[in-house]
């Protein structure tokens, strides 16, 4: 799925919320108190751009990073290359946690080269009873009583182990449950969660369907349309002004439907026509209004005149004279 980079940023906001404090020792990792999310692009070598996964501020002022893992790493010099990059640029401790999904479920921890030995926790979802966990957000859902915990093993459901249901059936029970969750900011954080973390593992066709139900998602895929929408909307306002908002600009990009495009040009256009007319009306006044007073005539027979207000005119009146 491919998704904006100001999209990501909206996405991004809502991750950082879902893993604040001790939310991630649903996944079993303990001790993680998140502050804040920390910027992922790292330079490796000085020769391409490297993109971390995750990488969390604690409280303490370490990093956590997650790695999000499909198959099996068969050693460790990649993220250790990152945290050597990573530390060197920050300054700080690096508290490195691999999350697999997929199936794998084993897989180097330490990495040992002599002088130095390098180590990273692993997390294998598939040891976790998926069947279970749906169960679990299921029946709290019923009774009203949602926890941290139920957000982020809902987050994560897909990856863990499904006894005897197909990948489809797990991906519409997931999206299922998400929208039933009431509190609009857990709705959001979760389904940022799980975006965020399912997204590549998907086929096209999983894809597109989650594509449909997202677009269900109250608050989260909202804000990133409107995002998007208001965007190109201020873009199209300024290219309207000049050339009549060239077909209405793309309307709101992403917002894409027929409605929002077409309101969107009619929008653009009437404002970039109004905004034309008002600043040519104020320009012609203030010339005629200067003329008149250069003239020696009275400022408040000038401003009748012009239509400017009688404030305007004093004021222009005052520039004229110094």
């Amino acid at each position: 799925m491919n998704i904006a980079r100001d999209s990501l940023d909206t996405i991004s906001k809502h991750v950082v919320a879902a893993c604040k404090g001790n939310a991630l020792q649903a996944l079993g990792i303990q001790g993680a108190d998140v502050v804040n999310l920390w910027p992922t692009e790292v330079a490796v070598l000085e020769i391409r751009k490297d993109l971390l996964d995750l990488v969390f501020e604690q409280s303490d002022g370490t990093l956590l990073h997650l790695e999000f893992q499909s198959t099996k790493e068969r050693t460790l010099h990649r993220f250790a290359l990152y945290d050597i990059h990573l530390h060197q640029l920050a300054g700080r401790t690096i508290r490195t946690v691999v999350l697999y999904a997929n199936g794998v479920q084993s897989a180097p921890d330490t990495l040992d080269i002599g002088s130095a030995s390098y180590h990273v926790e692993n997390v294998y979802l598939a040891e976790r009873d998926g069947n279970a966990v749906l169960d679990r957000v299921e029946a709290h859902l019923d009774k009203s009583c949602w926890e941290v915990e139920d957000r982020i093993e809902l987050s994560f459901a897909m990856h863990m182990r499904h006894k005897g249901r197909s990948r489809r059936n797990v991906i519409d029970h997931c999206m299922a449950l998400i929208e039933r969750i009431a509190d609009r900011d857990e709705q959001s954080q979760t389904a940022a969660w799980f975006l965020s973390t399912s997204a590549r593992y998907l086929t096209p066709d999983e894809t597109e369907r989650l594509k449909v139900r997202l677009k269900n998602m109250v608050d989260l895929v909202r804000e990133i349309a409107e995002e998007e929408f208001a965007k190109g909307r201020e873009e199209g306002r300024e290219e309207g002004r000049e050339e009549g908002r060239e077909e209405g600009r793309e309307e709101g990009r992403e917002e894409g439907r027929e409605e929002g495009r077409e309101e969107g040009r009619e929008e653009g256009r009437e404002e970039g026509r109004e905004e034309g007319r008002e600043e040519g009306e104020t320009k012609k006044a203030l010339a005629v209004a200067r003329a008149m007073l250069a003239k020696g005539m009275d400022d408040a027979l000038v401003s009748e005149v012009t239509g400017l207000p009688i404030e305007e005119v004093e004021r222009l009146h005052k520039e004229m004279s110094n």
